[in-house]
């Protein structure tokens, strides 16, 4: 009986720990989906276990600063866009939520900066345009 059981457990605990990891993905739509309910703090631990999963995605620590913005924690939001930045300096609106902190926190000269930066990535991009005035 011994014998049989054990082979039974050690499969049944394997297919439950790969079960229960989540891919970067599966957190991000999770913290995407928790935001979008309103429920901040279950969407940052979301997008928070994507980062763990992934520290590449640049998409979670976006996210993540958006959350942070929305709590004040603005010194937490423009770290959350640095990363996002050093992953991929193509996203404009990274560059302009960023500035958009650094506005709150009166660094006018890296506000402006983030303004322009955003603007090359997206000659359209309305809110940068505005920002920048």
């Amino acid at each position: 009986m011994r014998r049989t059981l054990l082979p039974l457990v050690g499969f049944m605990l394997s297919f439950c720990i790969t079960f229960a990891q989540n891919s970067t993905e599966e957190y991000f739509q999770d913290g995407l989906a928790t935001q979008n309910k309103g429920d901040l703090a279950g969407a940052m631990l979301a997008f928070t276990s994507a980062i763990q999963t992934n520290a590449d995605h640049a998409p979670s620590y976006y996210q993540r600063g958006l959350l942070k913005v929305a709590l004040k924690d603005y010194r937490g939001a423009m770290r959350d866009y640095d990363e996002a930045i050093g992953i991929t300096s193509k996203d404009p609106k990274a560059f302009l939520y960023r500035g958009m902190c650094r506005l709150i926190q009166e660094d006018l000269s890296g506000a402006l900066r983030d303004f322009n930066s955003s603007i090359e990535l997206n000659p359209n991009e309305a809110k940068s345009l505005l920002q920048r005035g």
